[in-house]
């Protein structure tokens, strides 16, 4: 599935932890564009004064008012959950309720076991719509005897989203300026002073504290916690069935040891670190994030040269120089001599930095089940100079429209959930600097640019009204499962030797011999019994399990052939991480 089709599932352009958005030699044809589309989205831009979130009162006789969902069978249902919007219930004020979007696909087998809920990452990630465009994969992965359910978390998708900004159109215009800003100077090449890269995260938090006001400090990870514990009782459900990749594992860590007693067959997969993320400033976290990222890459260029011209055409017959060393000397290229792509069939003039190009490499790592599509859009590139077909797949994440009448939370809804997450990020700009040279010797590829993207929170005006950060050693009524990947991008498979270590007995790790991000960045057969196994017979893989990835994945197949990476088959697997991708890359 193509990413502008994903995009119209999720209403929004994917957002990521460290996705890099941002292209400093944008700037000047975007100042004048913004004047342009200001004088033509006349009504667009017309103020209008600050409002509440989409506020309802809180009374229903079926909590959910199921109903069918648009387009789809009777094996669908969509449904609205109002929450309080404060759950300490201390300000009268605050005696209000907010929706909460969800949608299930019904179990495929008898007996149905009851349901599972799950969150995809982020944060910032919304959940109903991959329901809808994956609930019969989900099904096929937990065995089919539950119900599977997903939600918008608060201040998400249709869930009361987060606004920043007065309309939509200027939403999409500070989005495109903020990009062509670019990171800090020596990131990559760029000449952007610090200061001025600060002053538009700055300005981002300050608008968004102004048009979003009582949500803002209720959207982190403990409130959706709860949420998702409202959603339970209104199941009926006596414990919580859990399936939580990436954030989602941070989500699920929170709600077992807040509600102990209420954990039913949890599973973690792609392990978030809790001691960091919400132990301290953002950029704690950050090094943590990047640990396996350059080994990962290593890994793709050796299974590229492995493969070959024939199969990979980024690598150099005979395998010299290796791809690894071709990739690099064309990012260190493009940094002094950025590519021109202006071609009749390039989606919109741009020019390819090396900081884009990183972000480029940077998401093609998530899944594996990319790599052979995308290696050969970067070798036309390395290897011709030609980089239309790769500007053409990076354009959905960078083109606006600058007259948008629906506005998206994207980024913001990542900023919403992280900067209330974690604490003392109001640190001046040289611990922000000093931080990001350190994550730079952890990650030398993308260390650059994985901190900057957060710099928002350092000016964020809010903290949480409430904020979960531990024990995380509650005894839970059952063992989580948690699964962690050999080398995966942006969590390390560290991250669940942490997490089953100060879990202190509640906890089983299930080590994945694999690549990219989550268990499902490739086909596991082994894997996929012992989901199936948990959640059917609440079985748990033995201490110590390593669960390779089947024999006839081929990372770089040759062309047509049909494997279980290629294009041709699309199986279970496949379309769970396509969806896994789109949030969280």
């Amino acid at each position: 599935m193509i990413k502008e089709e994903l995009e119209s599932l999720l209403g929004h352009s994917p957002t990521a932890r460290h996705r890099v958005t941002r292209n400093p030699l944008l700037l000047p044809l975007i100042v004048i564009g913004a004047t342009v589309l200001a004088f033509f989205c006349g009504s667009a831009l017309r103020p209008t004064p600050p409002q509440a979130q989409q506020l309802s009162p809180q009374a229903s006789a079926s909590p959910f008012n199921w109903t069918t969902c648009p387009q789809k069978d009777s094996n669908y249902k969509c449904g609205t959950l109002f929450v309080p919007l404060e759950y300490s219930n201390l300000d009268p004020a605050l005696n209000i309720s907010i929706p909460i979007a969800v949608a299930v696909f019904k179990a495929q087998k008898m007996p149905r076991m009851g349901t599972i809920t799950f969150n995809f990452g982020g944060p910032g990630g919304p959940g109903k719509p991959v329901i809808l465009g994956s609930g019969p994969a989900l099904s096929e992965l937990t065995g089919g005897h539950y119900d599977v359910l997903s939600f918008d978390p608060r201040g998400i998708g249709e869930s009361a989203p987060i606004r920043c900004f007065q309309s939509a159109s200027i939403h999409s215009q500070f989005e495109a300026m903020d990009a062509a800003i670019g990171f800090p100077e020596n990131v990559y090449g760029s000449k952007t002073p610090l200061e001025t890269v600060a002053a538009y995260a700055k300005a981002r938090a300050i608008s968004c504290s102004e048009w979003t006001k009582e949500l803002l400090p209720r959207m982190g990870t403990t409130h959706v916690a709860r949420d998702m514990d409202r959603i339970r009782e209104a199941l009926g459900d006596s414990v919580l069935n859990f399936h939580g990749f990436s954030y989602g594992t941070m989500l699920g860590v929170v709600y077992a040891n807040m509600f102990p007693t209420r954990v039913g067959r949890v599973i973690l997969d792609g392990v978030m670190n809790p001691l960091t993320y919400m132990g301290g400033p953002v950029f704690k976290d950050a090094p943590g994030d990047v640990h396996d990222s350059d080994a990962l890459f290593e890994a793709f260029a050796l299974e590229c040269d492995i493969a070959g011209p024939e199969r990979c055409p980024l690598s150099s017959p005979g395998g010299t120089p290796t791809t690894s060393t071709r990739v690099k000397q064309f990012l260190k290229k493009l940094e002094k001599e950025p590519l021109v792509v202006a071609d009749h069939d390039a989606v919109i003039p741009y020019v390819l930095t090396a900081a884009r190009l990183s972000g480029f490499v940077y998401r093609m790592l998530y899944s594996s089940t990319q790599w052979a599509s995308y290696a050969k859009d970067l070798a036309k590139a390395v290897n011709d100079g030609n980089a239309t077909s790769l500007v053409n797949r990076l354009a959905p994440s960078f083109v606006q429209d600058s007259c948008a009448s629906l506005d998206k939370s994207g980024d913001n809804g990542m900023y919403g959930v992280t900067c209330l997450d974690t604490d003392g990020n109001d640190v001046s700009l040289e611990e922000w600097n000093s931080a990001a040279q350190d994550i730079e010797k952890v990650s030398p590829l993308f260390g650059k640019t994985s901190l900057w993207n957060y710099l928002p929170c350092k000016y964020w005006k809010v903290r949480p009204t409430e904020r979960y950060t531990g024990p995380w050693n509650q005894t839970l009524k059952n063992k989580v499962l948690l699964i962690g990947n050999t080398l995966d991008i942006v969590t390390p498979l560290k991250n669940a030797q942490t997490v089953e270590r100060i879990m202190d007995g509640n906890a089983v790790l299930l080590h994945h011999d694999g690549y990219g991000h989550c268990s499902t960045s490739q086909k596991s057969t082994c894997t996929l019994n012992s989901v199936k196994a948990f959640y059917t017979n609440g079985t748990y893989p033995d201490s110590g399990t390593v669960c390779p990835y089947d024999r006839d994945v081929e990372f770089f197949p040759v062309e047509g052939q049909a494997t279980l990476m290629s294009h041709v088959k699309k199986d279970a697997v496949r379309q769970i991480q396509e969806f896994i991708v789109a949030v969280n890359a």
